[in-house]
């Protein structure tokens, strides 16, 4: 919201508007010379109307940015107001939780069958509540300062703005002071555009400050939001602080702080239960990444070593045939070997039994010693 409002933008093109209104009233010469001619006359009787226009003109402006600085003066010191009262409140706030703690403390010493682990975290739980909303009560003053340091901007830039302003009367009443001197006031002239004109510086006039109080009214009602969410925030705090009296004085039933230690306990346990899971599913995941890497590692090993077998086989195979080609062509040599062997056998065998038949005697004739031994 503030973002959209932007004040100190806004101020810049509100100034830039009125210095280029301002320069537009300025663009007259300083040297005046002395009228010659009833034309020369009656342009500085126009001009001296015309600069006594615009004179009230910047005089009525010139108040009404008096007006607006002396207004935002006095927003600024209400803000500042505001901010010493939020301040004083937390320093309250501040003590009166100091005590509140005190007097828990004291309440904890006296009492000796409540538990200090449960009221130990009762004070803890309740001291970051509080510490959340002082955070953001300082933010919200921290936003109020920045608030007023742009409200200062904004008065330092009117300043500014209706000093130039005494500075462009100053200078028309001058011009106005010299064209009274050299006028003359008896000649009626037409006055239709110049009119004209007046009215448009009227109407650029009339809207700069309609932009100036939307403006005003856009900071007045985020002032006026922001000091709402100020009252909830206070509010809260208070409802907060009845929560801790109720609590404390809820706390001292023994049966309460029987359920609630019991509660507190299971719901250790189920928060121990719940990271000894988490953990267990992390080193599951863990592990079953692990086995599919294994996995995938085993199965291009199988894929090898079922490759290499194949290999081994139809290597086995080849060696096989050829052994038995080889064995085939041994037994068929083995064969004709024999039959070789056959052969020759019965050849020796029949010479043998040839060489063997008795030869008939003869008279005369002596036996050898052999034949007669032999029979």
């Amino acid at each position: 919201m503030m973002a959209e409002l932007a004040p100190s933008n806004l101020i810049d093109e509100k100034e830039k508007q009125i210095r280029a209104a301002l320069s537009q009233l300025d663009g007259k010469p300083q040297e005046i010379t002395l009228p010659t001619t009833t034309e020369e006359i009656e342009k500085q009787y126009e001009e001296l109307i015309e600069a006594n226009k615009k004179a009230s003109q910047q005089e009525n402006l010139l108040n009404e940015l008096v007006i607006k600085s002396t207004l935002l003066k006095e927003e600024n010191s209400d803000l500042v107001k505001k901010q010493r009262d939020m301040e004083n409140r937390m320093n309250q706030l501040e003590l009166e939780y100091e005590e509140l703690l005190e007097k828990t403390i004291a309440e904890d010493e006296a009492g000796e069958t409540r538990d200090e682990n449960f009221v130990k975290e009762l004070k803890e739980k309740l001291e970051k509540q509080y510490s959340q909303k002082k955070e953001a009560q300082q933010q919200e003053i921290d936003k109020y300062k920045d608030i007023i340091s742009k409200k200062d901007e904004e008065i330092a830039n009117l300043e500014q703005m209706s000093d130039e302003l005494k500075q462009q009367t100053q200078n028309l009443q001058n011009a106005l002071e010299n064209l009274k001197k050299t006028a003359n006031s008896n000649k009626p002239i037409d006055l239709t555009k110049k009119e004209e004109e007046l009215e448009k510086i009227k109407q650029t006039m009339g809207q700069q400050l309609a932009d100036f109080d939307t403006m005003k009214k856009k900071l007045m009602r985020d002032l006026q939001n922001r000091c709402e969410k100020v009252v909830e925030l206070e509010l809260s705090l208070d409802e907060t602080r009845e929560q801790y009296n109720t609590i404390l004085r809820s706390s001292n039933n023994k049966t309460q702080q029987q359920k609630m230690t019991f509660l507190e306990r299971n719901l250790e346990q189920l928060t121990n239960v719940q990271k000894q899971l988490v953990e267990q599913n992390s080193t599951l995941k863990k592990e079953i990444v692990v086995a599919d890497r294994k996995l995938m590692a085993r199965n291009e090993r199988i894929q090898t070593l079922e490759h290499l077998l194949q290999d081994a086989q139809e290597k086995l195979t080849l060696q096989n045939q050829k052994f038995d080609t080889q064995l085939t062509a041994m037994r068929e040599r083995l064969q004709e070997a024999r039959a070789q062997n056959s052969s020759v056998n019965s050849n020796n065998s029949w010479m043998w039994n040839a060489s063997r038949i008795a030869k008939p005697l003869r008279g005369g004739q002596n036996v050898p010693q052999e034949d007669f031994d032999n029979r």
